[in-house]
């Protein structure tokens, strides 16, 4: 497929584009592109429960998931310049490579893909924002040591929220109110995001990620 189409696709009114733009990606992975001859583009990738179910129940060449917890769950694309390429279970089991080794590769490839200083704003020091090049700041949570310089920077456990590809917001996990506003923000960023993943929060507790839910009671 040419980029030509691809942009025609991109620029396609109505409820027809999504459905397009997926019928020719899964197109061009099968027809243009292996993952056994392009294991210098898989990175890891983080996807809602949404999207692991439609994936499963409408795409004939199914896409290798690994649950994290409730609502988040781990996957591979392929980062080519125009687009994500979903990485399939068939996929895998021809690569040459088990997914332990996959797994590494995946995060060695996204490494690459961040820039040298991953930058953290907040406007009122309880509820920060990272910001690692706006396509990968979801995918972060798959790197340990980005996970511990944020436990490192606040001084203490954190809670976070990715409910979109470039977003990974997140505050002190003893803060209550700060919890709240970040299960708010979360909620209402998924709602409208264009490439959305889960309106959860979720903490990390003794090296396992965990989901939670926040009462205002």
């Amino acid at each position: 497929f040419s980029e030509n189409i691809w942009r025609e696709v991109a620029d396609c009114p109505g409820e027809r584009k999504p459905k397009l733009r997926t019928t020719l990606a899964m197109g061009a992975m099968t027809k243009e592109y292996s993952l056994k001859e392009n294991l210098d583009r898989i990175i890891p990738t983080s996807r809602g429960k949404d999207y692991i179910d439609y994936c499963t129940n409408q795409m004939e060449d199914k896409i290798f998931y690994e649950e994290l917890t409730n609502d988040l769950y781990l996957s591979f694309v392929l980062d080519l310049p125009d687009l994500f390429l979903s990485v399939s279970k068939q996929d895998i089991d021809e690569c040459g490579k088990s997914l332990v080794e996959l797994k590494e590769i995946a995060k060695d490839n996204l490494r690459r893909c961040l820039p040298e200083a991953i930058d953290v704003y907040s406007r009122d020091r309880r509820l920060y924002v990272m910001a690692a090049g706006g396509n990968y700041e979801a995918y972060t949570i798959h790197l340990p040591e980005c996970m511990q310089q944020i436990r490192t920077t606040l001084e203490r456990d954190f809670a976070f929220a990715i409910p979109g590809r470039d977003l990974f917001l997140f505050c002190k996990a003893d803060d209550g109110e700060a919890l709240l506003a970040l299960q708010e923000q979360a909620k209402l960023l998924f709602k409208n995001h264009s490439r959305p993943i889960s309106p959860g929060l979720f903490v990390f507790e003794d090296g396992e990620l965990k989901g939670i839910e926040i009462s205002a009671n």
